[in-house]
């Protein structure tokens, strides 16, 4: 099928689109989003109408080729440089000691800056207060069970908006194991999707302050939402389960972490603290996994 739009465009010698664009799906078998390393699609909502929008890098000659489906194709072209990355200050960034070493392996990571950062809200909003997987296998039943078939040939589908969610019953949210505070949230987060899209060429401050404001949207989910539909090259959640302990590891070799400890070693890195979060997943070392609570009663015994 012919795209109604199709664009090439020119990158930096080094991109990485895999690490550059995993925040962009919802696990992996998102039937609203599909990632390959050289490969990106996405289906979703624009303010003039559905879209389906396919990036394939060409590594060998440094260019994206871009192809999109729908009413919102135009509009979505429009916005590829800044979601690609352009203007995310990464030339602006000189790491020291070990972050040096993880950025020279990870030359081509860029922070994009979503023209859908709703869907990435969504999906944060569902991974309140549970695991990953369990957020990841609601999001798929939503989108398949409530979603819309995406234009063009991909086959992917768009995930359903607000007047599809707010109709939903309660047992099937609850059955899909989404727990009424977190299912009032995703509603809420899909009404406001023309106010938060709004904000994309807004300082970051301004969109932080806003998000603030959002019931169901708190200082973890506004951060992780700044990082990555925002391009917030500093941005660090607060209140993670794992995130202190692997920072903590990663810079200073400690075994348990905390935010303070963890905001403290990534003080000289201020204006890029998301960034070496980002370089810290990709090439850092991991943390072996330790049960708190063996240790604890390993200590009390001793």
């Amino acid at each position: 099928m012919t795209p109604d739009v199709e664009a090439e465009l020119e990158l930096t010698t080094h991109y990485d689109l895999r690490s550059s664009f995993v925040m962009q799906r919802t696990g992996r078998n998102d039937p609203t989003a599909r990632l390959e390393p050289t490969r990106f699609a996405k289906a979703s909502r624009t303010p003039l109408g559905m879209v389906a929008i396919e990036l394939i890098h060409n590594v060998a000659d440094a260019r994206m080729h871009v192809r999109a489906w729908g009413d919102g194709a135009a509009w979505a072209m429009e916005r590829v440089p800044a979601w690609l990355g352009e203007g995310d200050g990464y030339q602006q960034f000189a790491p020291t000691g070990v972050v040096e070493t993880w950025a020279a392996k990870h030359r081509g990571l860029r922070l994009p800056r979503s023209p859908f950062p709703t869907d990435l809200h969504i999906s944060l909003v569902l991974q309140q207060r549970v695991t990953f997987s369990e957020a990841v296998g609601a999001h798929h039943r939503l989108a398949e069970q409530y979603g819309e078939r995406a234009p063009g040939p991909l086959g992917l589908l768009v995930f359903p908006d607000h007047d599809a969610l707010r109709r939903i019953p309660s047992y099937d949210f609850r059955a899909m194991g989404i727990d009424s505070r977190r299912a009032t949230a995703l509603v809420e987060a899909a009404r406001l999707r023309a106010r938060v899209l709004a904000l994309e060429k807004e300082p970051f401050e301004e969109v932080r302050r806003y998000l603030g404001l959002i019931p169901g949207t708190g200082p973890w989910t506004a951060e992780n939402l700044l990082a990555g539909a925002y391009g917030d090259p500093d941005a660090v959640p607060p209140g993670d389960v794992h995130l202190p302990h692997q920072v903590c590891f990663a810079l200073s070799g400690e075994t348990f972490g905390s935010d303070q400890r963890m905001f403290e070693l990534l003080e000289p890195y201020r204006g890029h603290r998301n960034r070496v979060v980002r370089l810290m997943w990709l090439a850092g070392p991991t943390r072996p996994y330790i049960d708190r609570a063996r240790v604890r009663k390993r200590w009390v015994k001793d």
